[in-house]
């Protein structure tokens, strides 16, 4: 396999607004909370940037804290290759989010919520894209799913260094920033 990074930007994928209404907890139909989401949806349209770093990497290659973990295993199951991914949606929403939580609250989370929902579809749109080269894939998975530690984040950020290609980096307490960012197992079947 190829062990070379690779870099790709999207377009804005289509708004699920349902999903970031639920990324609010938002229960049933809720007035107030969809006119601030339209709002929200104005207020980042402009701000937000999809890209993603990737590797297609035998197996092997994984860290042994996500192969040798039951969760791991199970996703990734009789694959002899994944796709390690990080994708995000840039810095300027967490900029965005800041100010609001100083002038609206409802605001600062209904922006969050958004950026969870566009961070996630920015990865279904990558996944959708990159079957049509590699074939089926398997369930995405992440450090914390189950009991694969969070730790792991430091080892798969090594494979890649997005820092290099999308400005992503990890804090010592496992953060990531921009904070609406995603890193994910892929298993190609």
């Amino acid at each position: 396999m190829a062990s070379i990074v690779y870099k790709k930007s999207y377009k804005a994928p289509p708004i699920d607004k349902m999903e970031a209404l639920r990324y609010a907890g938002v229960r049933g139909s809720d007035r107030m909370a969809e006119a601030i989401l339209d709002e929200c949806i104005d207020l980042s349209a402009m701000r937000l940037s999809y890209k993603l770093a990737y590797r297609i990497l035998d197996k092997t290659e994984l860290p042994k804290s996500v192969t040798e973990s039951s969760t791991g295993a199970g996703f990734l199951g009789e694959s002899r290759s994944a796709i390690l991914v990080m994708a995000s949606i840039g810095m300027e929403l967490d900029r965005l989010i800041a100010r609001y939580e100083r002038i609206s609250s409802p605001h600062a989370l209904m922006l969050s919520a958004l950026g969870s929902e566009r961070v996630e579809a920015l990865v279904d749109l990558f996944e959708e894209d990159i079957s049509s080269e590699v074939g089926e894939l398997g369930r995405r998975f992440s450090p914390g799913y189950g009991d694969i530690p969070l730790s792991a984040q430091t080892e798969l950020f090594r494979l890649i260094e997005p820092h290099r290609y999308i400005g992503l980096s990890l804090s010592e307490s496992l953060l990531m920033s921009p904070s609406k960012s995603v890193s994910a197992i892929i298993p190609i079947k």
